[in-house]
């Protein structure tokens, strides 16, 4: 500021320049004041502009053959304006126990993963003793209710089974869906027979926003940190690519475009992304990954480092040597060699056998069946296993062996209709994008379940073919449940039992509930054929 004068300057003029000069020393210290006090409040409350992460471009191989963009860092894609330790409020209901389930071919893996990571960093942020106790398992017994009330501790458990055994306190369900209609159906469906449910990942939605836009979800639903966030992104985006090109559970479409020709499937399409990427590359970037290093130093989640729970630990050429093996033996999904072994029609016939269970079988053949599997009578000579099949056969109930057969046919004709379903939602995202690496993220292996023990099969094909026989006990029997003292009145039990009976059991008759609870305890509770009966205070003096 320049001011020319050619008279002495006033004492007027002089006055207003102090005065002038003292207004912005003034401003400065009470500006400085205002934004202190702000920023302390901000501190105070929790406030901060946060910005979670944006959906990252996808893994596309350049015509030239530079695959470092791969490997971008995705910071760039995460702003943080305030507080970059800042944490929000979970958005998704934390219980100790979680469950997550899906049909097979549904993402499954990748649900459980994002989940129990998650999960781990959620209980680092809040109670960090118990994240060295959170146990991750892949459940496949009919005893999970049990099981969960038994269980100790943090537990995060992979599962196919039906959820109706899930309905216990403190368990929160992530679920699995094909689409996003299906997804809502479920959310309903599950919500009205009182579980709870945190979140339903559907297919539909994942390849619109790809692995990166999972990770957006689940940093708001457990509440963590934009630092742990792009740690996650960075974590994933690699993990991903392992998923579908590594490992025993790896992508149905590479492991056949790497078998022998003579294992080799017939019809099925050729993998967009896993030829073109080194991947040894990607193992060593991933085990460079911040979130590595730290589930590293937990040893009960070294699991969730691994492609899948099946494989063995990671060391910067598992992968290539993985690989090796099923290019030159003909590795199977059960990590056997040769290809995947053809059964014939008497092999088909033994694991039938098997699946129906020992439901109306004498105790013959129920002596052959028990502490037994069938994949150990395939290994008999022809003579025994003709010989055992013809043994079992004579045992069972032929009325009861052929209701169940033609169950089971048709819940194979309903996977063969929902596989299908997929591998054309499949094949129409490869058409609309060949390079979209996500595009086979979805491939679970067909057969993956066939480990189940005889046990676990025996039961299940019990239960669900058990009142298919013969419908009229719906209409000449009742079941009778008895519900006695305080404890029982203010538990589910009783609730989960009837759930159990209409949906597994398949039971449409009348059902007693004999209780003691007060008379509103299970009003309008359920439909006309559940019946509560309250006895008399004189029927409990009598002798």
């Amino acid at each position: 500021l320049i001011i020319t004068m050619r008279s002495r300057p006033s004492a007027l003029v002089i006055l207003a320049i102090y005065a002038f000069i003292a207004t912005l020393g003034v401003s400065y210290y009470v500006i400085r004041d205002v934004a202190s006090q702000i920023a302390a409040m901000q501190d105070e409350e929790g406030l901060y502009s946060y910005q979670l992460i944006k959906r990252p471009p996808s893994h596309r191989i350049s015509s030239e053959g530079d695959n470092d963009d791969r490997f971008s860092d995705y910071s760039a894609d995460v702003i943080v304006d305030l507080n970059v330790d800042a944490q929000r409020s979970p958005t998704f209901p934390i219980k100790t126990h979680i469950v997550t389930q899906g049909h097979p071919r549904t993402a499954t893996t990748l649900l459980f993963n994002m989940v129990a990571t998650s999960y781990f960093l959620y209980l680092l942020n809040h109670d960090s003793e118990n994240a060295s106790q959170l146990r991750t398992i892949q459940f496949k017994r009919d005893d999970a209710g049990k099981f969960l009330k038994r269980a100790e501790g943090p537990y995060v458990m992979k599962t196919h089974n039906d959820l109706s055994g899930f309905l216990v306190n403190d368990t929160v369900l992530f679920t699995a869906a094909i689409d996003k209609n299906e997804a809502q159906e479920a959310m309903e469906r599950l919500t009205r027979d009182g579980h709870t449910v945190a979140f339903i990942q559907d297919m539909e939605s994942l390849k619109e926003d790809g692995v990166m836009g999972l990770v957006e979800k689940y940093v708001g639903g457990f509440g963590l940190s934009s630092e742990q966030g792009k740690d996650l992104a960075d974590y994933f985006s690699k993990w991903e690519i392992l998923r579908q090109c590594c490992g025993q559970q790896m992508s149905a479409r590479w492991r056949n475009d790497m078998l022998p020709e003579k294992f080799k499937r017939k019809g099925l399409s050729h993998h967009p992304t896993c030829p073109r990427y080194d991947i040894d590359e990607v193992e060593k970037k991933f085990m460079q990954t911040n979130l590595f290093s730290v589930i590293e130093q937990y040893p009960n989640m070294h699991p969730m480092n691994r492609p899948s729970l099946n494989d063995d630990d990671l060391n910067g050429t598992y992968c290539s040597s993985y690989n090796h093996l099923v290019r030159t033996e003909g590795l199977s999904i059960w990590g056997t060699p040769g290809g995947r072994p053809v059964r014939s029609n008497l092999d088909h016939a033994i694991k039938h056998q098997f699946l129906l269970g020992t439901e109306h079988l004498e105790p013959e053949g129920v002596a052959l069946l028990q502490n037994n599997t069938y994949r150990n009578v395939w290994r008999y000579p022809e003579e025994e296993k003709k010989a055992w099949l013809e043994t079992v056969k004579e045992a069972r109930d032929k009325e009861y062996e052929d209701a169940a057969g033609a169950q089971m046919q048709e819940s194979k004709r309903r996977r063969r209709r929902r596989r299908h379903k997929q591998e054309n939602a499949s094949s129409n995202e490869e058409r609309n994008n060949d390079d979209d690496s996500s595009s086979d993220m979805f491939d679970e292996n067909e057969g993956i379940e066939e480990s189940v023990s005889v046990v676990e099969i025996s039961d299940k094909a019990t239960k669900h073919t058990e009142f298919s026989v013969k419908r009229d006990f719906d209409h000449s029997h009742a079941i009778f449940l008895i519900s006695f003292g305080k404890e029982a009145a203010e538990s589910t039990l009783v609730e989960r039992c009837v759930l159990s009976l209409r949906r597994r059991g398949a039971f449409k008759g009348y059902i007693v509930v004999l209780t003691d609870a007060r008379l509103d305890r299970y009003q309008n509770e359920w439909e006309s054929k559940v019946i509560v009966m309250n006895p008399l205070p004189e029927h409990f003096l009598a002798e």
